[in-house]
């Protein structure tokens, strides 16, 4: 059905169902679905002498915008996996958070790991890759050594992949002090 006069945009419905029904279409939550419609005399039909073929995919669900949420963001040791509030120079520490993907289909992710300066400078980055099956949860962690004492902010973010870097987290920030 065409959305309004001559528009040249037309919406088409389809029932889904989790079982198989007459007259719908059976998927489950997290299945991909594709439909495709061959225009035998599309608009710029005069100039390509062809039909032609549109085709549309959805996800079976409801979508989620921050699928892999970033929380929990710690400091431990890398030793003996002791939480720690603080580092020491010259000594590494572990920055970790958990990640899980709270939506209905697999997702591959990144969570990045930023370390500032106390004027805003990025000192440190480094990331760990990595696909989370629906509802899995991880615990990724970097190692890190401050090579001066001061006050840091350490930055969390979980992103698509370092190539495509769609956001799946919001950022969470949390700081950390290093003693001499």
């Amino acid at each position: 059905m065409e959305t309004d006069v001559n528009t040249g945009v037309f919406v088409g419905r389809i029932q889904i169902s989790s079982t198989f029904e007459t007259g719908k279409v059976y998927a489950k939550v997290g299945d991909t679905l594709t439909a495709s419609y061959e225009d035998r005399h599309p608009a710029d039909y005069a100039t390509t002498q062809s039909s032609k073929v549109f085709t549309g995919t959805a996800v079976v669900g409801v979508p989620v915008e921050r699928p892999v949420p970033a929380s929990s963001p710690k400091f431990v040791d890398p030793n003996t996996g002791a939480e720690e509030t603080s580092g020491k120079v010259g000594e590494a520490i572990m920055l970790q958070a958990t990640v899980k993907n709270v939506d209905a289909v697999s997702r591959p992710f990144t969570a990045v790991f930023k370390v500032k300066n106390s004027e805003g400078v990025t000192i440190f980055i480094s990331w760990v890759s990595g696909t989370l099956a629906p509802g899995q949860s991880l615990t990724p962690a970097v190692s890190w050594t401050p090579s001066a004492a001061g006050e840091y902010t350490v930055e969390i973010l979980v992103i698509k992949s370092i190539a495509e870097p769609t956001p799946y987290s919001d950022k969470i920030t949390v700081s950390l002090s290093v003693t001499p």
